[in-house]
């Protein structure tokens, strides 16, 4: 069983892929899913070595952006409905998508755009119809819901259960004038101001107040983490991060 979400600016389109399941807008045509489940190709090509076998490993290995194709079919109460969907389908055009997938691995998210023309087409008796929806994703990665690590005598246990690393956010209850975070050789950050909370995502290093002193930010790898944690005596510190597969 599986449920796609398509949600945009107030409005939630719901694909199903079982046809007795009346709670969709559409049905997920057999072998109607593409690019979902496949990790993307890497960006990075090897250069070849003069006159010898063989090519240079690139610097890093970086993914490509994720394309997903859906193919639907729905049957509408009336041709008023048909239209009213294809209506809502053009409203997904030129915004933020978010796609929601639920399915046997639990949910995960992406985000991206409509990349091509749904291409909807009413069948015979005008109140069914077919259409393709292409999402393009540029961050690749298929996220978990967000799960909080809490810091105990200056330790955060962090733990990505996915199979790619995830940048977290640290969040700070409290009043708090110096944070510091540090996992190993990975990374450190360092912030100073004058707050009551705090809100740090180590994605944009752009904090809710306050000003970063030194950024090195680092995102959680698969597995489990210890991160340590040094801020304002009755500060409470906590990590969140949303799991990664590729």
């Amino acid at each position: 069983m599986m449920r796609i979400q398509l949600i945009a600016d107030g409005d939630v389109i719901t694909l199903v892929d079982n046809r007795l399941d009346r709670h969709g807008d559409a049905w997920i045509r057999k072998d109607g899913i593409s690019g979902l489940y496949g990790a993307t190709k890497p960006k990075e090509t090897a250069s070849g070595i003069p006159q010898q076998d063989g090519a240079y490993w690139p610097s890093r290995l970086t993914a490509s952006p994720r394309t997903i194709t859906i193919d639907c079919v729905t049957h509408r109460g009336s041709t008023i409905d048909a239209i009213r969907l294809i209506d809502r389908i053009n409203a997904l055009a030129y915004r933020q998508v978010t796609l929601l997938v639920e399915d046997a691995s639990g949910r995960r998210t992406l985000t991206g755009w409509i990349a091509d023309n749904p291409s909807q087409t009413l069948l015979t008796r005008l109140d069914a119809m077919t259409f393709s929806l292409v999402v393009y994703c540029p961050d690749p990665n298929r996220y978990g819901e967000t799960v909080c690590f809490p810091t105990s005598g200056g330790i955060c246990r962090v733990w990505n259960e996915g199979n790619a690393p995830t940048w977290p956010k640290a969040v700070v209850s409290g009043h708090v004038t110096t944070l510091r975070l540090a996992m190993g050789d990975a990374g450190e950050v360092r912030w100073q101001g004058d707050s009551d909370g705090l809100e740090l995502d180590f994605r944009d290093m752009i904090p809710s107040d306050g000003a970063i002193v030194k950024d090195l930010a680092f995102p959680i790898p698969p597995g489990s983490h210890p991160v340590t944690v040094s801020a304002d005596s009755g500060a409470t510190v906590t990590m969140n991060l949303r799991p990664a597969w590729r």
